[in-house]
């Protein structure tokens, strides 16, 4: 009786390790492996748009020019942002 309980307790316990070994599996992201991903193309220098502390290739950055400084902007939206908060400022 006593062998029977310890290898119904055996099995149930490896049981329940195997089903969490599946459903880990079936959680993972399904993208491609690390061997098959493509490299990162270089886009150039990376800039920061003050307005969002966004960061984006120098190259897809939308600029203004304000008192011989050029500035950086990843949308019209905070290109305009700042521009109206620049006009705002007492010279």
């Amino acid at each position: 009786m006593i062998r029977r309980l310890l290898f119904l307790v055996i099995a149930m316990a490896a049981l329940s390790w195997w089903l969490r070994r599946l459903t880990r599996r079936m959680q993972q992201p399904q993208g491609p492996r690390a061997d098959e991903r493509q490299p990162v193309r270089d886009l150039g220098p990376m800039v920061r748009d003050h307005v969002c502390n966004t960061f984006l290739p120098k190259s897809r950055a939308l600029t203004a020019r304000v008192d011989s400084d050029e500035h950086y902007f990843c949308s019209e939206e905070c290109r305009e942002k700042f521009l109206a908060e620049h006009a705002a400022r007492p010279a």
